[in-house]
């Protein structure tokens, strides 16, 4: 994605996040891994660079950790793209249903045994499974294995995952009534067929007082490999408008 958008002309910036990639965390455990020490790296990753201000293109759950850094650093941020963003506050519901609906989604069988403990093995296969329901074009299947199974290996990111959900849970994270106040322009893009539910995109956009929808149809959770055309089209035409 960087790539493609550093051809059009933008100066991309990819970070790992702690613990991540190349990125060492001194431990894994909830002193290093929470929303908090994440929000001041991606400061700290600015202030290196040398930014006043940025954009931040973020997906998933690093579209809730970028809320999260508009959240805290209003002032230090142009606009956000936020593409099939997580929750903007602490829904435990809401994780839960869109988990069932992923899996009802994945095709295929699932690999874990109905009210079994799974091995590990079939945990990984049920993650792959469910990558499944996270891609709708049947061309990206390929790159679909190879970046599923490449994060399926990584169990460390899993332990990372479940630090930060009990961290999200424990502060009550929520962050809505301070982007409602915040004046930028900000970009929801996610696909109609993504088990977050397009209502759920409306609601995202809806909290920014200067907020724009872009639902992708035929594409689901990865708009940029189900859909390429749709997905930097969005994404160029929301840096090219006025502010």
């Amino acid at each position: 994605m960087a790539g493609e958008l550093a051809a059009s002309g933008y100066r991309c910036v990819v970070y790992d996040q702690r613990g991540r990639g190349a990125s060492i965390a001194d431990a894994i455990d909830a002193d290093h891994i929470n929303l908090s020490a994440s929000v001041a790296d991606l400061e700290a990753l600015r202030e290196h660079l040398g930014l006043e201000r940025l954009t931040l293109l973020a997906h998933s759950w690093g579209a809730m950790l970028a809320a999260a850094y508009v959240a805290s650093h209003p002032e230090r941020v142009e606009r956000p793209v936020l593409v099939g963003p997580g929750p903007l506050f602490w829904d435990l519901p809401f994780l839960e249903a869109y988990d069932k609906r992923l899996t009802a989604r994945a095709p295929g069988k699932p690999a874990v045994p109905a009210g079994g403990t799974p091995s590990a093995k079939e945990a990984r296969e049920e993650k792959r499974r469910q990558a499944g329901g996270m891609i709708a074009n049947p061309a990206t299947w390929a790159e679909r294995h190879k970046f599923f199974l490449y994060a399926a290996s990584h169990p460390a990111n899993e332990a990372e995952w479940e630090l930060m959900l009990q961290n999200l849970e424990k502060t009550g994270f929520d962050v809505r009534d301070r982007l409602r106040e915040w004046p930028g322009r900000a970009i929801v893009i996610q696909g109609q067929l993504d088990a977050l539910g397009p209502e759920h995109a409306r609601a995202v956009a809806a909290t920014f007082r200067n907020g724009t929808l872009v639902l992708v149809s035929g594409a689901s959770h990865y708009v940029w490999w189900d859909r390429p055309d749709e997905f930097y089209n969005a994404v160029e035409r929301f840096m090219k408008s006025g502010s």
